[in-house]
């Protein structure tokens, strides 16, 4: 691999190449078990793209660090690794495979810097649609850099967030954490990506350092629907006869409550009626919502069930009467 990668270049090059990665790796087998020892890492970068100034500064000091410790006579261990989990790479691979051309500029800007090859570069910018090679290419990428610049690093040591035994390593971090009662699992608002069905952090959102994502707390008001006088829509839910019937509305103004005197809906507007199944931590929870028909994603990401009974036009709505709750008002 290490002749692979200094392939680049004059005879005398690849040479002084080869002698500089392995002039910093670290074999037990050859350490003395009285030499003191010094273990150094750096936060990792994503392998999502070419490296920046910051990079450098960062993995510059610690470099410095690392070779003032050899020069006091310790066997100095200096790995380096590679984030490739998270969303920030099927990020870039969905924005190209959905033909988002603000992604494909900013990755073909980012290619141009090291191919000068037009066709070359739409080679890759074809196969960067699987973010596998994407981690794969911007990793040999980010190792040529490193290098370049001249930095100690035992390269024989290095690894991704992907590898199984890194991804295993994390997995007894949590698992130990939670032995000693440090973890506790629960139900928590959290940021959430519908179309991964997965949680995020600021670091797996695109742009998320720089246009925060923040999760906004609303309260639902449950507005108990009274039997129609001459409206369409049935009062009966087949399966949950039982169940009270509520228009339910979401604001961040709970307190108007004791100021309501209607409620709107748009005719031509689109509404579902959903039945919430019992959750787990309210096991007598039932009730059926008519809530607007984009809201039905956002209620399955907050309870354990929802199943939608039919969707409606507003104007199937339209002459209902609800009850306010707390004050009882008929709106």
């Amino acid at each position: 691999h290490d002749r692979d990668h200094c392939a680049a270049g004059g005879r005398e090059e690849v040479a002084d190449c080869l002698a500089h990665r392995r002039a910093f790796v670290q074999e037990p087998s050859a350490i003395d078990p009285a030499q003191p020892k010094y273990f150094a890492t750096v936060a990792f970068p994503y392998a999502n793209s070419a490296l920046h100034i910051g990079h450098g500064r960062m993995n510059t000091a610690a470099d410095i660090i690392v070779r003032f410790q050899r020069l006091l006579g310790k066997a100095v261990l200096f790995p380096m690794g590679f984030h490739i989990s998270g969303t920030p790479v099927l990020a870039v691979a969905d924005g190209l495979a959905r033909g988002d051309e603000k992604q494909r500029s900013i990755t073909s800007a980012a290619l141009a810097e090291y191919v000068d090859d037009p066709a070359e570069q739409e080679r890759l910018l074809q196969q960067f649609r699987d973010p596998l090679r994407i981690a794969e290419y911007f990793s040999g990428l980010i190792e040529q850099t490193f290098d370049t610049v001249g930095l100690s690093i035992d390269w024989s040591k290095k690894f991704s967030t992907g590898d199984e035994a890194y991804q295993r390593l994390v997995q007894w971090q949590f698992r130990s954490l939670e032995r000693c009662g440090i973890l506790e699992q629960g139900r928590y608002p959290i940021l959430y990506s519908p179309s991964d069905r997965n949680a995020v952090g600021e670091d797996d959102i695109k742009d998320g350092d720089v246009d925060k994502v923040s999760i906004v707390e609303m309260s639902y008001i449950c507005f108990e629907l009274l039997p129609p006088v001459d409206a369409p829509l049935p009062t009966a839910t087949p399966g949950a006869e039982d169940c009270t019937e509520y228009c339910v509305v979401a604001t961040l103004r709970p307190d108007a409550i004791f100021g309501t005197t209607n409620l709107w809906a748009h005719p031509d507007g689109q509404y579902a009626r959903v039945r919430l199944r019992p959750i787990e931590d309210q096991p007598t929870f039932a009730q059926v919502w008519v809530v607007d028909a984009a809201a039905v994603c956002k209620l399955e990401a907050q309870f354990d069930a929802v199943e939608v009974i039919s969707r409606h036009a507003g104007r199937e709505l339209i002459g209902r009467n609800a009850k306010t709750p707390l004050t009882g008002r008929v709106a």
